[in-house]
């Protein structure tokens, strides 16, 4: 493992995961791995929350390097019931994947503390947030 590398779980759906996790290797220190949770944007900007350490050896085999170029393709980067940013900086969850480069996001509306489904252009997404960083989306910064 090297410093700026990017792992994740190989296979993240058998540990129950909608969509993977990610780590950051933010260098070694003597000999200890210095790692933080990551989430990678649509415009493949990296955010880190420096204040969360992870022990990513204690993971062992079960994790592997994982190419960002491969996290944004399309395929690869909207899951169904995943948490995401969208434009006007709405979050909310992914219920469907249309055809025509659309997908149906449930909002939560603020008035009546009711959900409702809204249309979203793909592209109007920002950020797909991975397992276990949405409630602490505001502590993520980019990398310095």
């Amino acid at each position: 493992m090297k410093k700026g590398e990017i792992y994740g779980f190989k296979d993240y759906r058998t540990r129950g995961l909608t969509t993977n996790s990610y780590f950051y290797i933010r260098g070694i220190l003597d000999g200890d791995i210095i790692c933080h949770r990551c989430i990678i944007t649509k415009e493949s900007e990296i955010l880190i929350n420096k204040s969360d350490l992870v022990d990513i050896e204690r993971h062992g085999d079960d994790i592997e390097k994982i190419d960002i170029e491969e996290i944004v393709k399309e395929e690869n980067y909207f899951k169904v019931n995943a948490s995401v940013l969208f434009k006007g900086n709405l979050d909310g969850t992914i219920r469907n994947i249309l055809s025509d480069n659309k997908m149906i996001i449930e909002i939560e509306n603020e008035d009546t503390c009711d959900y409702e489904d809204v249309y979203v252009d793909i592209d109007d997404v920002s950020i797909v947030y991975p397992e276990f960083t949405f409630n602490d989306r505001r502590k993520f910064t980019p990398i310095n």
